[in-house]
């Protein structure tokens, strides 16, 4: 049985849902599953199909409408949920609590913020390897090789040419994901070595998770044919691609994810750190008895 507080946060993720779902019928999707000829819309299943010939003829999928609701309702809670635990100090009242409001408010200028490095990542690879820098988008603006305002919304986008080694295009492609995790690992460290106020720790904290949650995410929903951060970003694992092409095999590669991740989340959670010292003493213990009862025999 749920408790009130969290009848409450389901409710509100299901409604929440329904509204994302039918927002998502907005935007036209290029994937496959939709009618040829036809402008498909909604997301991650296309929902409502419209004849290109007409405005007003359209073909509405209620089953994948109702997919879409589900899934977005079941995407919301689980953030209600991540935010009730770690966004909140006292999660009794998650919608009037400030410091859940704060937060969210800075998820999309922190999110920005941590594409920027993504792409920034790329660019100096790319041209440390001797290639050359085309183009730079974050957001609406293109950063290179003007300052403009973009016609259409991209989280980011880079261009190099002149990269001819599957090699150096792997690099490229790994350069990304692999600037946000070590702009985590960086602000990690200098939140566990350094004390500094609450709004520079929270500052700090939502670019770092921001940072971790990029390479395992990117390469998670990007292999589902979801995008990068499910509304925003690339359908194609561009890690998992950069990391094949330069030699990596898939399971060493998914290790390395884990075990990076993993190390990450430590890093940045006093709990999970408290809970693995425990768990590895309590085998040590368990290890050293059944040793002694072995050489006892």
């Amino acid at each position: 049985m749920l408790d009130k507080s969290k009848l409450l946060l389901l409710v509100g993720a299901m409604v929440s849902g329904v509204f994302a779902a039918m927002l998502s019928g907005l935007f036209e999707q290029s994937s496959k599953g939709g009618m040829l000829g036809a402008k498909n819309f909604g997301y991650p299943w296309i929902w409502r199909s419209n004849i290109a010939q007409s405005s007003t003829q359209n073909i509405v999928r209620f089953d994948n409408l109702a997919a879409d609701i589900a899934f977005w309702s079941i995407i919301i809670f689980i953030l209600f949920l991540l935010a009730e635990r770690f966004a909140l100090k006292r999660p009794n009242s998650l919608l009037s609590n400030k410091r859940f409001v704060y937060s969210a408010a800075l998820l999309m200028p922190m999110g920005l913020l941590i594409g920027l490095i993504h792409e920034l990542g790329h660019a100096l690879a790319g041209t440390t390897l001797g290639g050359t820098l085309a183009y730079i988008q974050v957001g609406f603006f293109e950063l290179y090789p003007k300052l403009t305002i973009a016609s259409q919304f991209k989280l980011g986008s880079v261009i190099v040419t002149e990269l001819p080694s599957p090699t150096q295009q792997g690099l490229l492609l790994l350069a990304g994901s692999l600037s946000s995790t070590i702009t985590a690992l960086t602000i990690g460290v200098l939140l566990y070595t350094r004390k500094m106020d609450y709004r520079s720790t929270h500052y700090l904290k939502i670019i770092g998770i921001l940072g971790l949650l990029d390479l395992p995410l990117y390469v998670t929903f990007s292999s589902m044919g979801l995008r990068h951060w499910i509304l925003f970003g690339e359908t194609q694992p561009e890690p998992l691609i950069g990391a094949r092409q330069i030699g990596i095999p898939d399971p060493i590669f998914y290790l390395a994810i884990a075990a990076i991740t993993f190390a990450l989340i430590l890093l940045y959670s006093k709990k999970s750190r408290t809970l693995t010292l425990k768990w590895l003493k309590t085998t040590a213990k368990n290890n050293h008895k059944m040793e002694v009862n072995k050489n006892g025999n």
